[in-house]
């Protein structure tokens, strides 16, 4: 009797533990589970922690069809209403609404002070006259933190794009203005590939107008000193034209310039900047999409030819060992040759200037 009375209680005492645990790992379930947007993110995107210095992704082919419809940008998911009030969520500009017959032309002499992209330009080495130029951009910097230092070891004035997610970007940022270089914000943007990681806070083209803006805002307040942005991949979103308006508005109401880094043939980067009046310049030649000497090589080459054509030329490339290998080597050689080394502000300035003639 004792002992079919004490196997009872044992009983219970174990059915019991069991109930508690159950219920616990039901509630605990239920409280931590992913927003519909990282369940999203993380289905597409790898783990940030595991993120690398990222090879360019571009878009040559056309790729999948670009979505521009109002109703895509506007429609919210329930996560999304939870956080922003409807009224806040205000209406994406359309092609509509936007002069097609006419483009905005930047004034080089209108509010010279308070414009950003002219405060923080790196200082010129003086008259360059009718030289060939050369603005060198090194993309991704602060994610790895000796290669960013050895970037930010070169020749000045390069400019150097700090990755907003990056480690130590003032600390970056102001070593690297000290040594002459200017700055821009790599912005994260989606790419048509799902499966490439653009990195914390990217803009998506499923994400709500009010969450583009936040995004955009984040971006740019993770270091000072930039004088604008370049997108970071972006062969999906810079293609998007209701979320590039977005992005140009911005940059225009903070006085920034845009560096199209043209991942896709279809960017709408270009083509919004004119139109609203922000100060723009496009890539002309990526430098290591294959990180190979001879190929890096080739393409510093091609990047010689377009400044002896076009009387300016931008070279994008990574803060790879051998590519910053072959920049030591190539700029002083270069300079040798003829050619003057420019940042992209000084670029944008040059091509301005000629237009305006």
């Amino acid at each position: 009797m004792v002992h079919s009375m004490i196997g009872s209680v044992l009983l219970r005492n174990i059915l019991g533990v069991f109930i508690i645990f159950l219920f616990g790992m039901f509630f605990g379930a239920f409280l931590f589970k992913p927003t519909q947007t990282e369940n999203k993110i993380s289905a597409s995107q790898k783990q940030l922690e595991n993120y690398s210095v990222p090879v360019t992704v571009i878009d040559n082919s056309g790729g999948e069809p670009v979505r521009s419809s109002y109703k895509d940008l506007t429609k919210k998911k329930s996560h999304i209403r939870q956080k922003i009030p409807s009224h806040t969520l205000s209406k994406i500009p359309t092609s509509d609404k936007l002069s097609h017959s006419r483009t905005k032309k930047v004034d080089l002499n209108s509010e010279k002070i308070t414009l950003a992209w002219r405060i923080h330009a790196a200082r010129s080495a003086g008259n360059t006259g009718d030289k060939p130029a050369i603005a060198i951009v090194l993309d991704d910097l602060g994610v790895n933190q000796l290669l960013t230092e050895q970037a930010i070891g070169l020749p000045p004035p390069l400019t150097l794009a700090l990755i907003p997610y990056g480690k130590n970007l003032h600390q970056h940022a102001a070593t690297a203005r000290g040594r002459g270089h200017e700055l821009l914000v790599h912005l994260p943007m989606e790419p048509i590939d799902a499966g490439t990681n653009p990195g914390k806070n990217a803009l998506l083209t499923s994400l709500s107008a009010a969450e583009l803006r936040h995004r955009v805002s984040w971006n740019l307040s993770q270091f000072k000193g930039f004088v604008g942005v370049n997108n970071h991949m972006g062969s999906k979103f810079t293609a998007w034209y209701p979320g590039m308006t977005i992005v140009m508005q911005v940059l225009k109401r903070r006085g920034l310039l845009f560096l199209d880094s043209k991942t896709t043939t279809k960017t709408r980067g270009q083509f919004l900047a004119m139109k609203l009046g922000v100060p723009h310049a496009v890539r002309d030649v990526f430098l290591d999409n294959k990180i190979d000497k001879k190929a890096i090589q080739k393409q510093l080459a091609q990047l010689e030819v377009v400044a002896k054509t076009n009387g300016t030329a931008i070279g994008i490339g990574h803060p790879y060992n051998t590519t910053i290998s072959e920049l030591q080597t190539w700029i002083p050689a270069a300079k040798k040759r003829g050619f003057v080394f420019i940042s992209v502000a000084a670029a944008v300035r040059r091509r301005l200037s000629k237009s305006t003639r």
